[in-house]
């Protein structure tokens, strides 16, 4: 059963001074993925307003080895607004909110927490700039000058703390072997006002890192006429997860379930895990949940993208036969 998102939860949760979210899960459209309220007014973002295009190519994590057995990497999370008429994402014109860059070293092959620094593209926040492809921030123990280049690269110096290289970054697993276990790639849940959209990418052999964005449209929200809708909605990039496979080999197979963790990394509200089986020859994943008394468990389906994003328009019905220029049976 479909709850539309209200305008009173919007009026509420706008309010919030953190990213608010009900339990995460794409069985419950009342998941409302909301970010960063609005900003003091004089610490807003340099780019507040300006137009951005395919924002989930900007969000997400790039990194290098470190020659000990880890790496140094990037990790940005990116929030748009878009009009709160908005029913579709599709052809809608985004515009930024705000930046928020994480400069990490990981030890392991996994990120853990106390092993990320962040910023933000504010004057408190640190002052990060993003123009022209070019990503810079410039503080006393961190230093970030890097160029994005093609094949979803970035090159440049990063600095960070004992490391300070010029090198060039690239998102975890690029370059590995092309057969590649069933959960790897971007997948999408919920329907055109509420989304979530996971990326998955493999960082090492039998080790897994993903991010997700959180894709909303008001237009079709029930707004009780005391309560104004908002001008704006807000769409946020880039949220890690923890990916960890769940059966008993622990090695990556066509039928592996995989444990899936939002806001893992940042031991806060409201790190939320759930676990994912494969189906139909792995373009569909399902949510694995115990049944509870006297109620059969969620049957969530997660649809594997042909691409890196899930803002696609949903296919067009097919014609029924009779008429090939109407999908409506005959009269």
């Amino acid at each position: 059963m479909k709850h539309p998102v209200t305008c009173r939860q919007l009026a509420i949760i706008t309010t919030l001074a953190c990213t608010f979210s009900t339990p995460w899960s794409a069985h419950s459209q009342e998941t409302i993925a909301l970010i960063t309220p609005t900003a003091p007014a004089d610490d807003k973002s340099f780019y507040v307003g300006k137009p951005i295009v395919h924002p989930e190519e900007l969000s997400g994590i790039w990194e290098v080895p470190d020659g000990h057995g880890g790496a140094v990497g990037i990790h940005l999370i990116l929030s748009t607004t878009v009009p709160a008429d908005s029913t579709t994402l599709v052809g809608v014109e985004q515009a930024w909110l705000n930046l928020q860059l994480g400069i990490y070293q990981r030890a392991g092959s996994i990120l853990q927490f106390g092993e990320e620094n962040f910023f933000g593209d504010s004057p408190r926040g640190g002052s990060v700039r993003y123009d022209d492809g070019r990503l810079r921030l410039h503080d006393a123990e961190f230093d970030l000058d890097l160029l994005r280049i093609s094949g979803d690269r970035w090159s440049g110096r990063i600095h960070r703390q004992g490391f300070d290289s010029t090198t060039i970054l690239t998102r975890p697993g690029a370059g590995t072997a092309k057969s590649k276990p069933w959960f790897v790639g971007t997948w999408q849940a919920g329907d055109q006002s509420v989304q979530s959209c996971l990326h998955i990418t493999q960082q090492a052999p039998g080790e897994f890192v993903g991010w997700t964005d959180s894709l909303n449209t008001l237009g079709s929200a029930r707004c009780p006429s005391r309560l104004p809708k908002p001008p704006n909605f807000y769409e946020r990039y880039g949220d890690l997860l923890k990916i960890r496979i769940v059966n008993s080999s622990n090695a990556a197979t066509d039928s592996s379930n995989v444990s899936i963790e939002r806001n893992a990394p940042g031991e806060m509200c409201c790190s939320y895990p759930f676990i994912v089986t494969p189906g139909d020859n792995g373009t569909v994943m399902k949510e694995v949940w115990p049944s509870e008394s006297n109620q059969p468990p969620p049957q969530t389906a997660w649809k594997k993208m042909s691409g890196n994003t899930c803002i696609v328009a949903p296919p067009e019905p097919a014609p029924l036969p009779g008429n090939p220029e109407c999908p409506c049976p005959e009269k």
